[in-house]
């Protein structure tokens, strides 16, 4: 007795995955982020035609392409299941950020968190000084007769 596929391409089925679903979401997913075609499929190192064809349901991602949009920020659960994830998610700013890191050598990142952290320790506000309008201190330049 051989055993028949029970759902055919497309159609869905409880629990299944269903690529039509898939890349409807995937679109979405995409114009969330703000980003066209070419550069969401950048992210995850395909072209223009191949990321077409993951949102038209021609074919399907692979295991590498999902890893990459989920470093990106992307709700890859989401994508998968329809269902979003719970927790932070990365702006797309950051996740700009974070692609362009990614492609610096290691000591070149090191240097840029040496850099980052530095940024925010001097945007940390500092203990209150004198103003000009507390009345703590008179800045007025005395005049010489």
């Amino acid at each position: 007795m051989s055993r028949q596929p029970s759902a055919v391409m497309g159609k869905s089925q409880p629990g299944l995955f269903n690529p039509v679903e898939f890349s409807a979401r995937l679109k979405a997913e995409r114009q969330r982020t703000g980003l066209n075609q070419k550069d969401f499929g950048q992210i995850a190192g395909v072209g223009l035609q191949t990321q077409s064809r993951y949102e038209t349901s021609e074919t399907q991602p692979n295991a590498e392409y999902l890893a990459a949009l989920a470093q990106a920020g992307v709700d890859i659960l989401y994508l998968l299941t329809g269902q979003r994830s719970e927790g932070p998610r990365l702006s797309r700013e950051t996740s700009d950020l974070v692609t362009e890191l990614e492609q610096l050598p290691k000591h070149m990142r090191e240097a840029a968190l040496t850099v980052v952290k530095a940024l925010r320790k001097s945007a940390e506000p500092s203990e209150p000084g004198p103003t000009m309008h507390g009345g703590q201190q008179d800045y007025r330049v005395e005049e010489h007769r």
